[in-house]
């Protein structure tokens, strides 16, 4: 859906077959909950703000490694839950730290 040229409502968005976004858009932005998978086979499901990652979320490897936890300016923010080979570790993190 559009609104004066830009995307707002549900949406999918597709690079070429390299990156695809499924998920809410507002004023041309990735706006609420989606998700985005690159072309290497990782993914991030969760909330975005402005085309960056805000709010509760989660980021997966192609290798089924994850990280999930609360996100602020594309950056981790606080309590992480970091799953390596199947085994769970909880990280906190401080502000503005950048885990991957």
């Amino acid at each position: 859906e559009w609104a004066f040229g830009k995307k707002k409502g549900y949406g999918e968005l597709k690079v070429y077959d390299l990156e695809s976004y499924k998920g809410e858009w507002a004023n041309g932005t990735k706006m609420g909950e989606g998700t985005y998978e690159w072309d290497n086979g990782d993914s991030y499901s969760g909330f975005f703000a402005n085309d960056k990652k805000e709010g509760k979320g989660f980021y997966r490897w192609k290798d089924g490694n994850q990280i999930s936890g609360f996100w602020k300016d594309n950056k981790f923010h606080g309590e992480v839950e970091y799953t390596l080979n199947g085994t769970p570790l909880t990280l906190q993190t401080s502000e503005g730290s950048v885990l991957m």
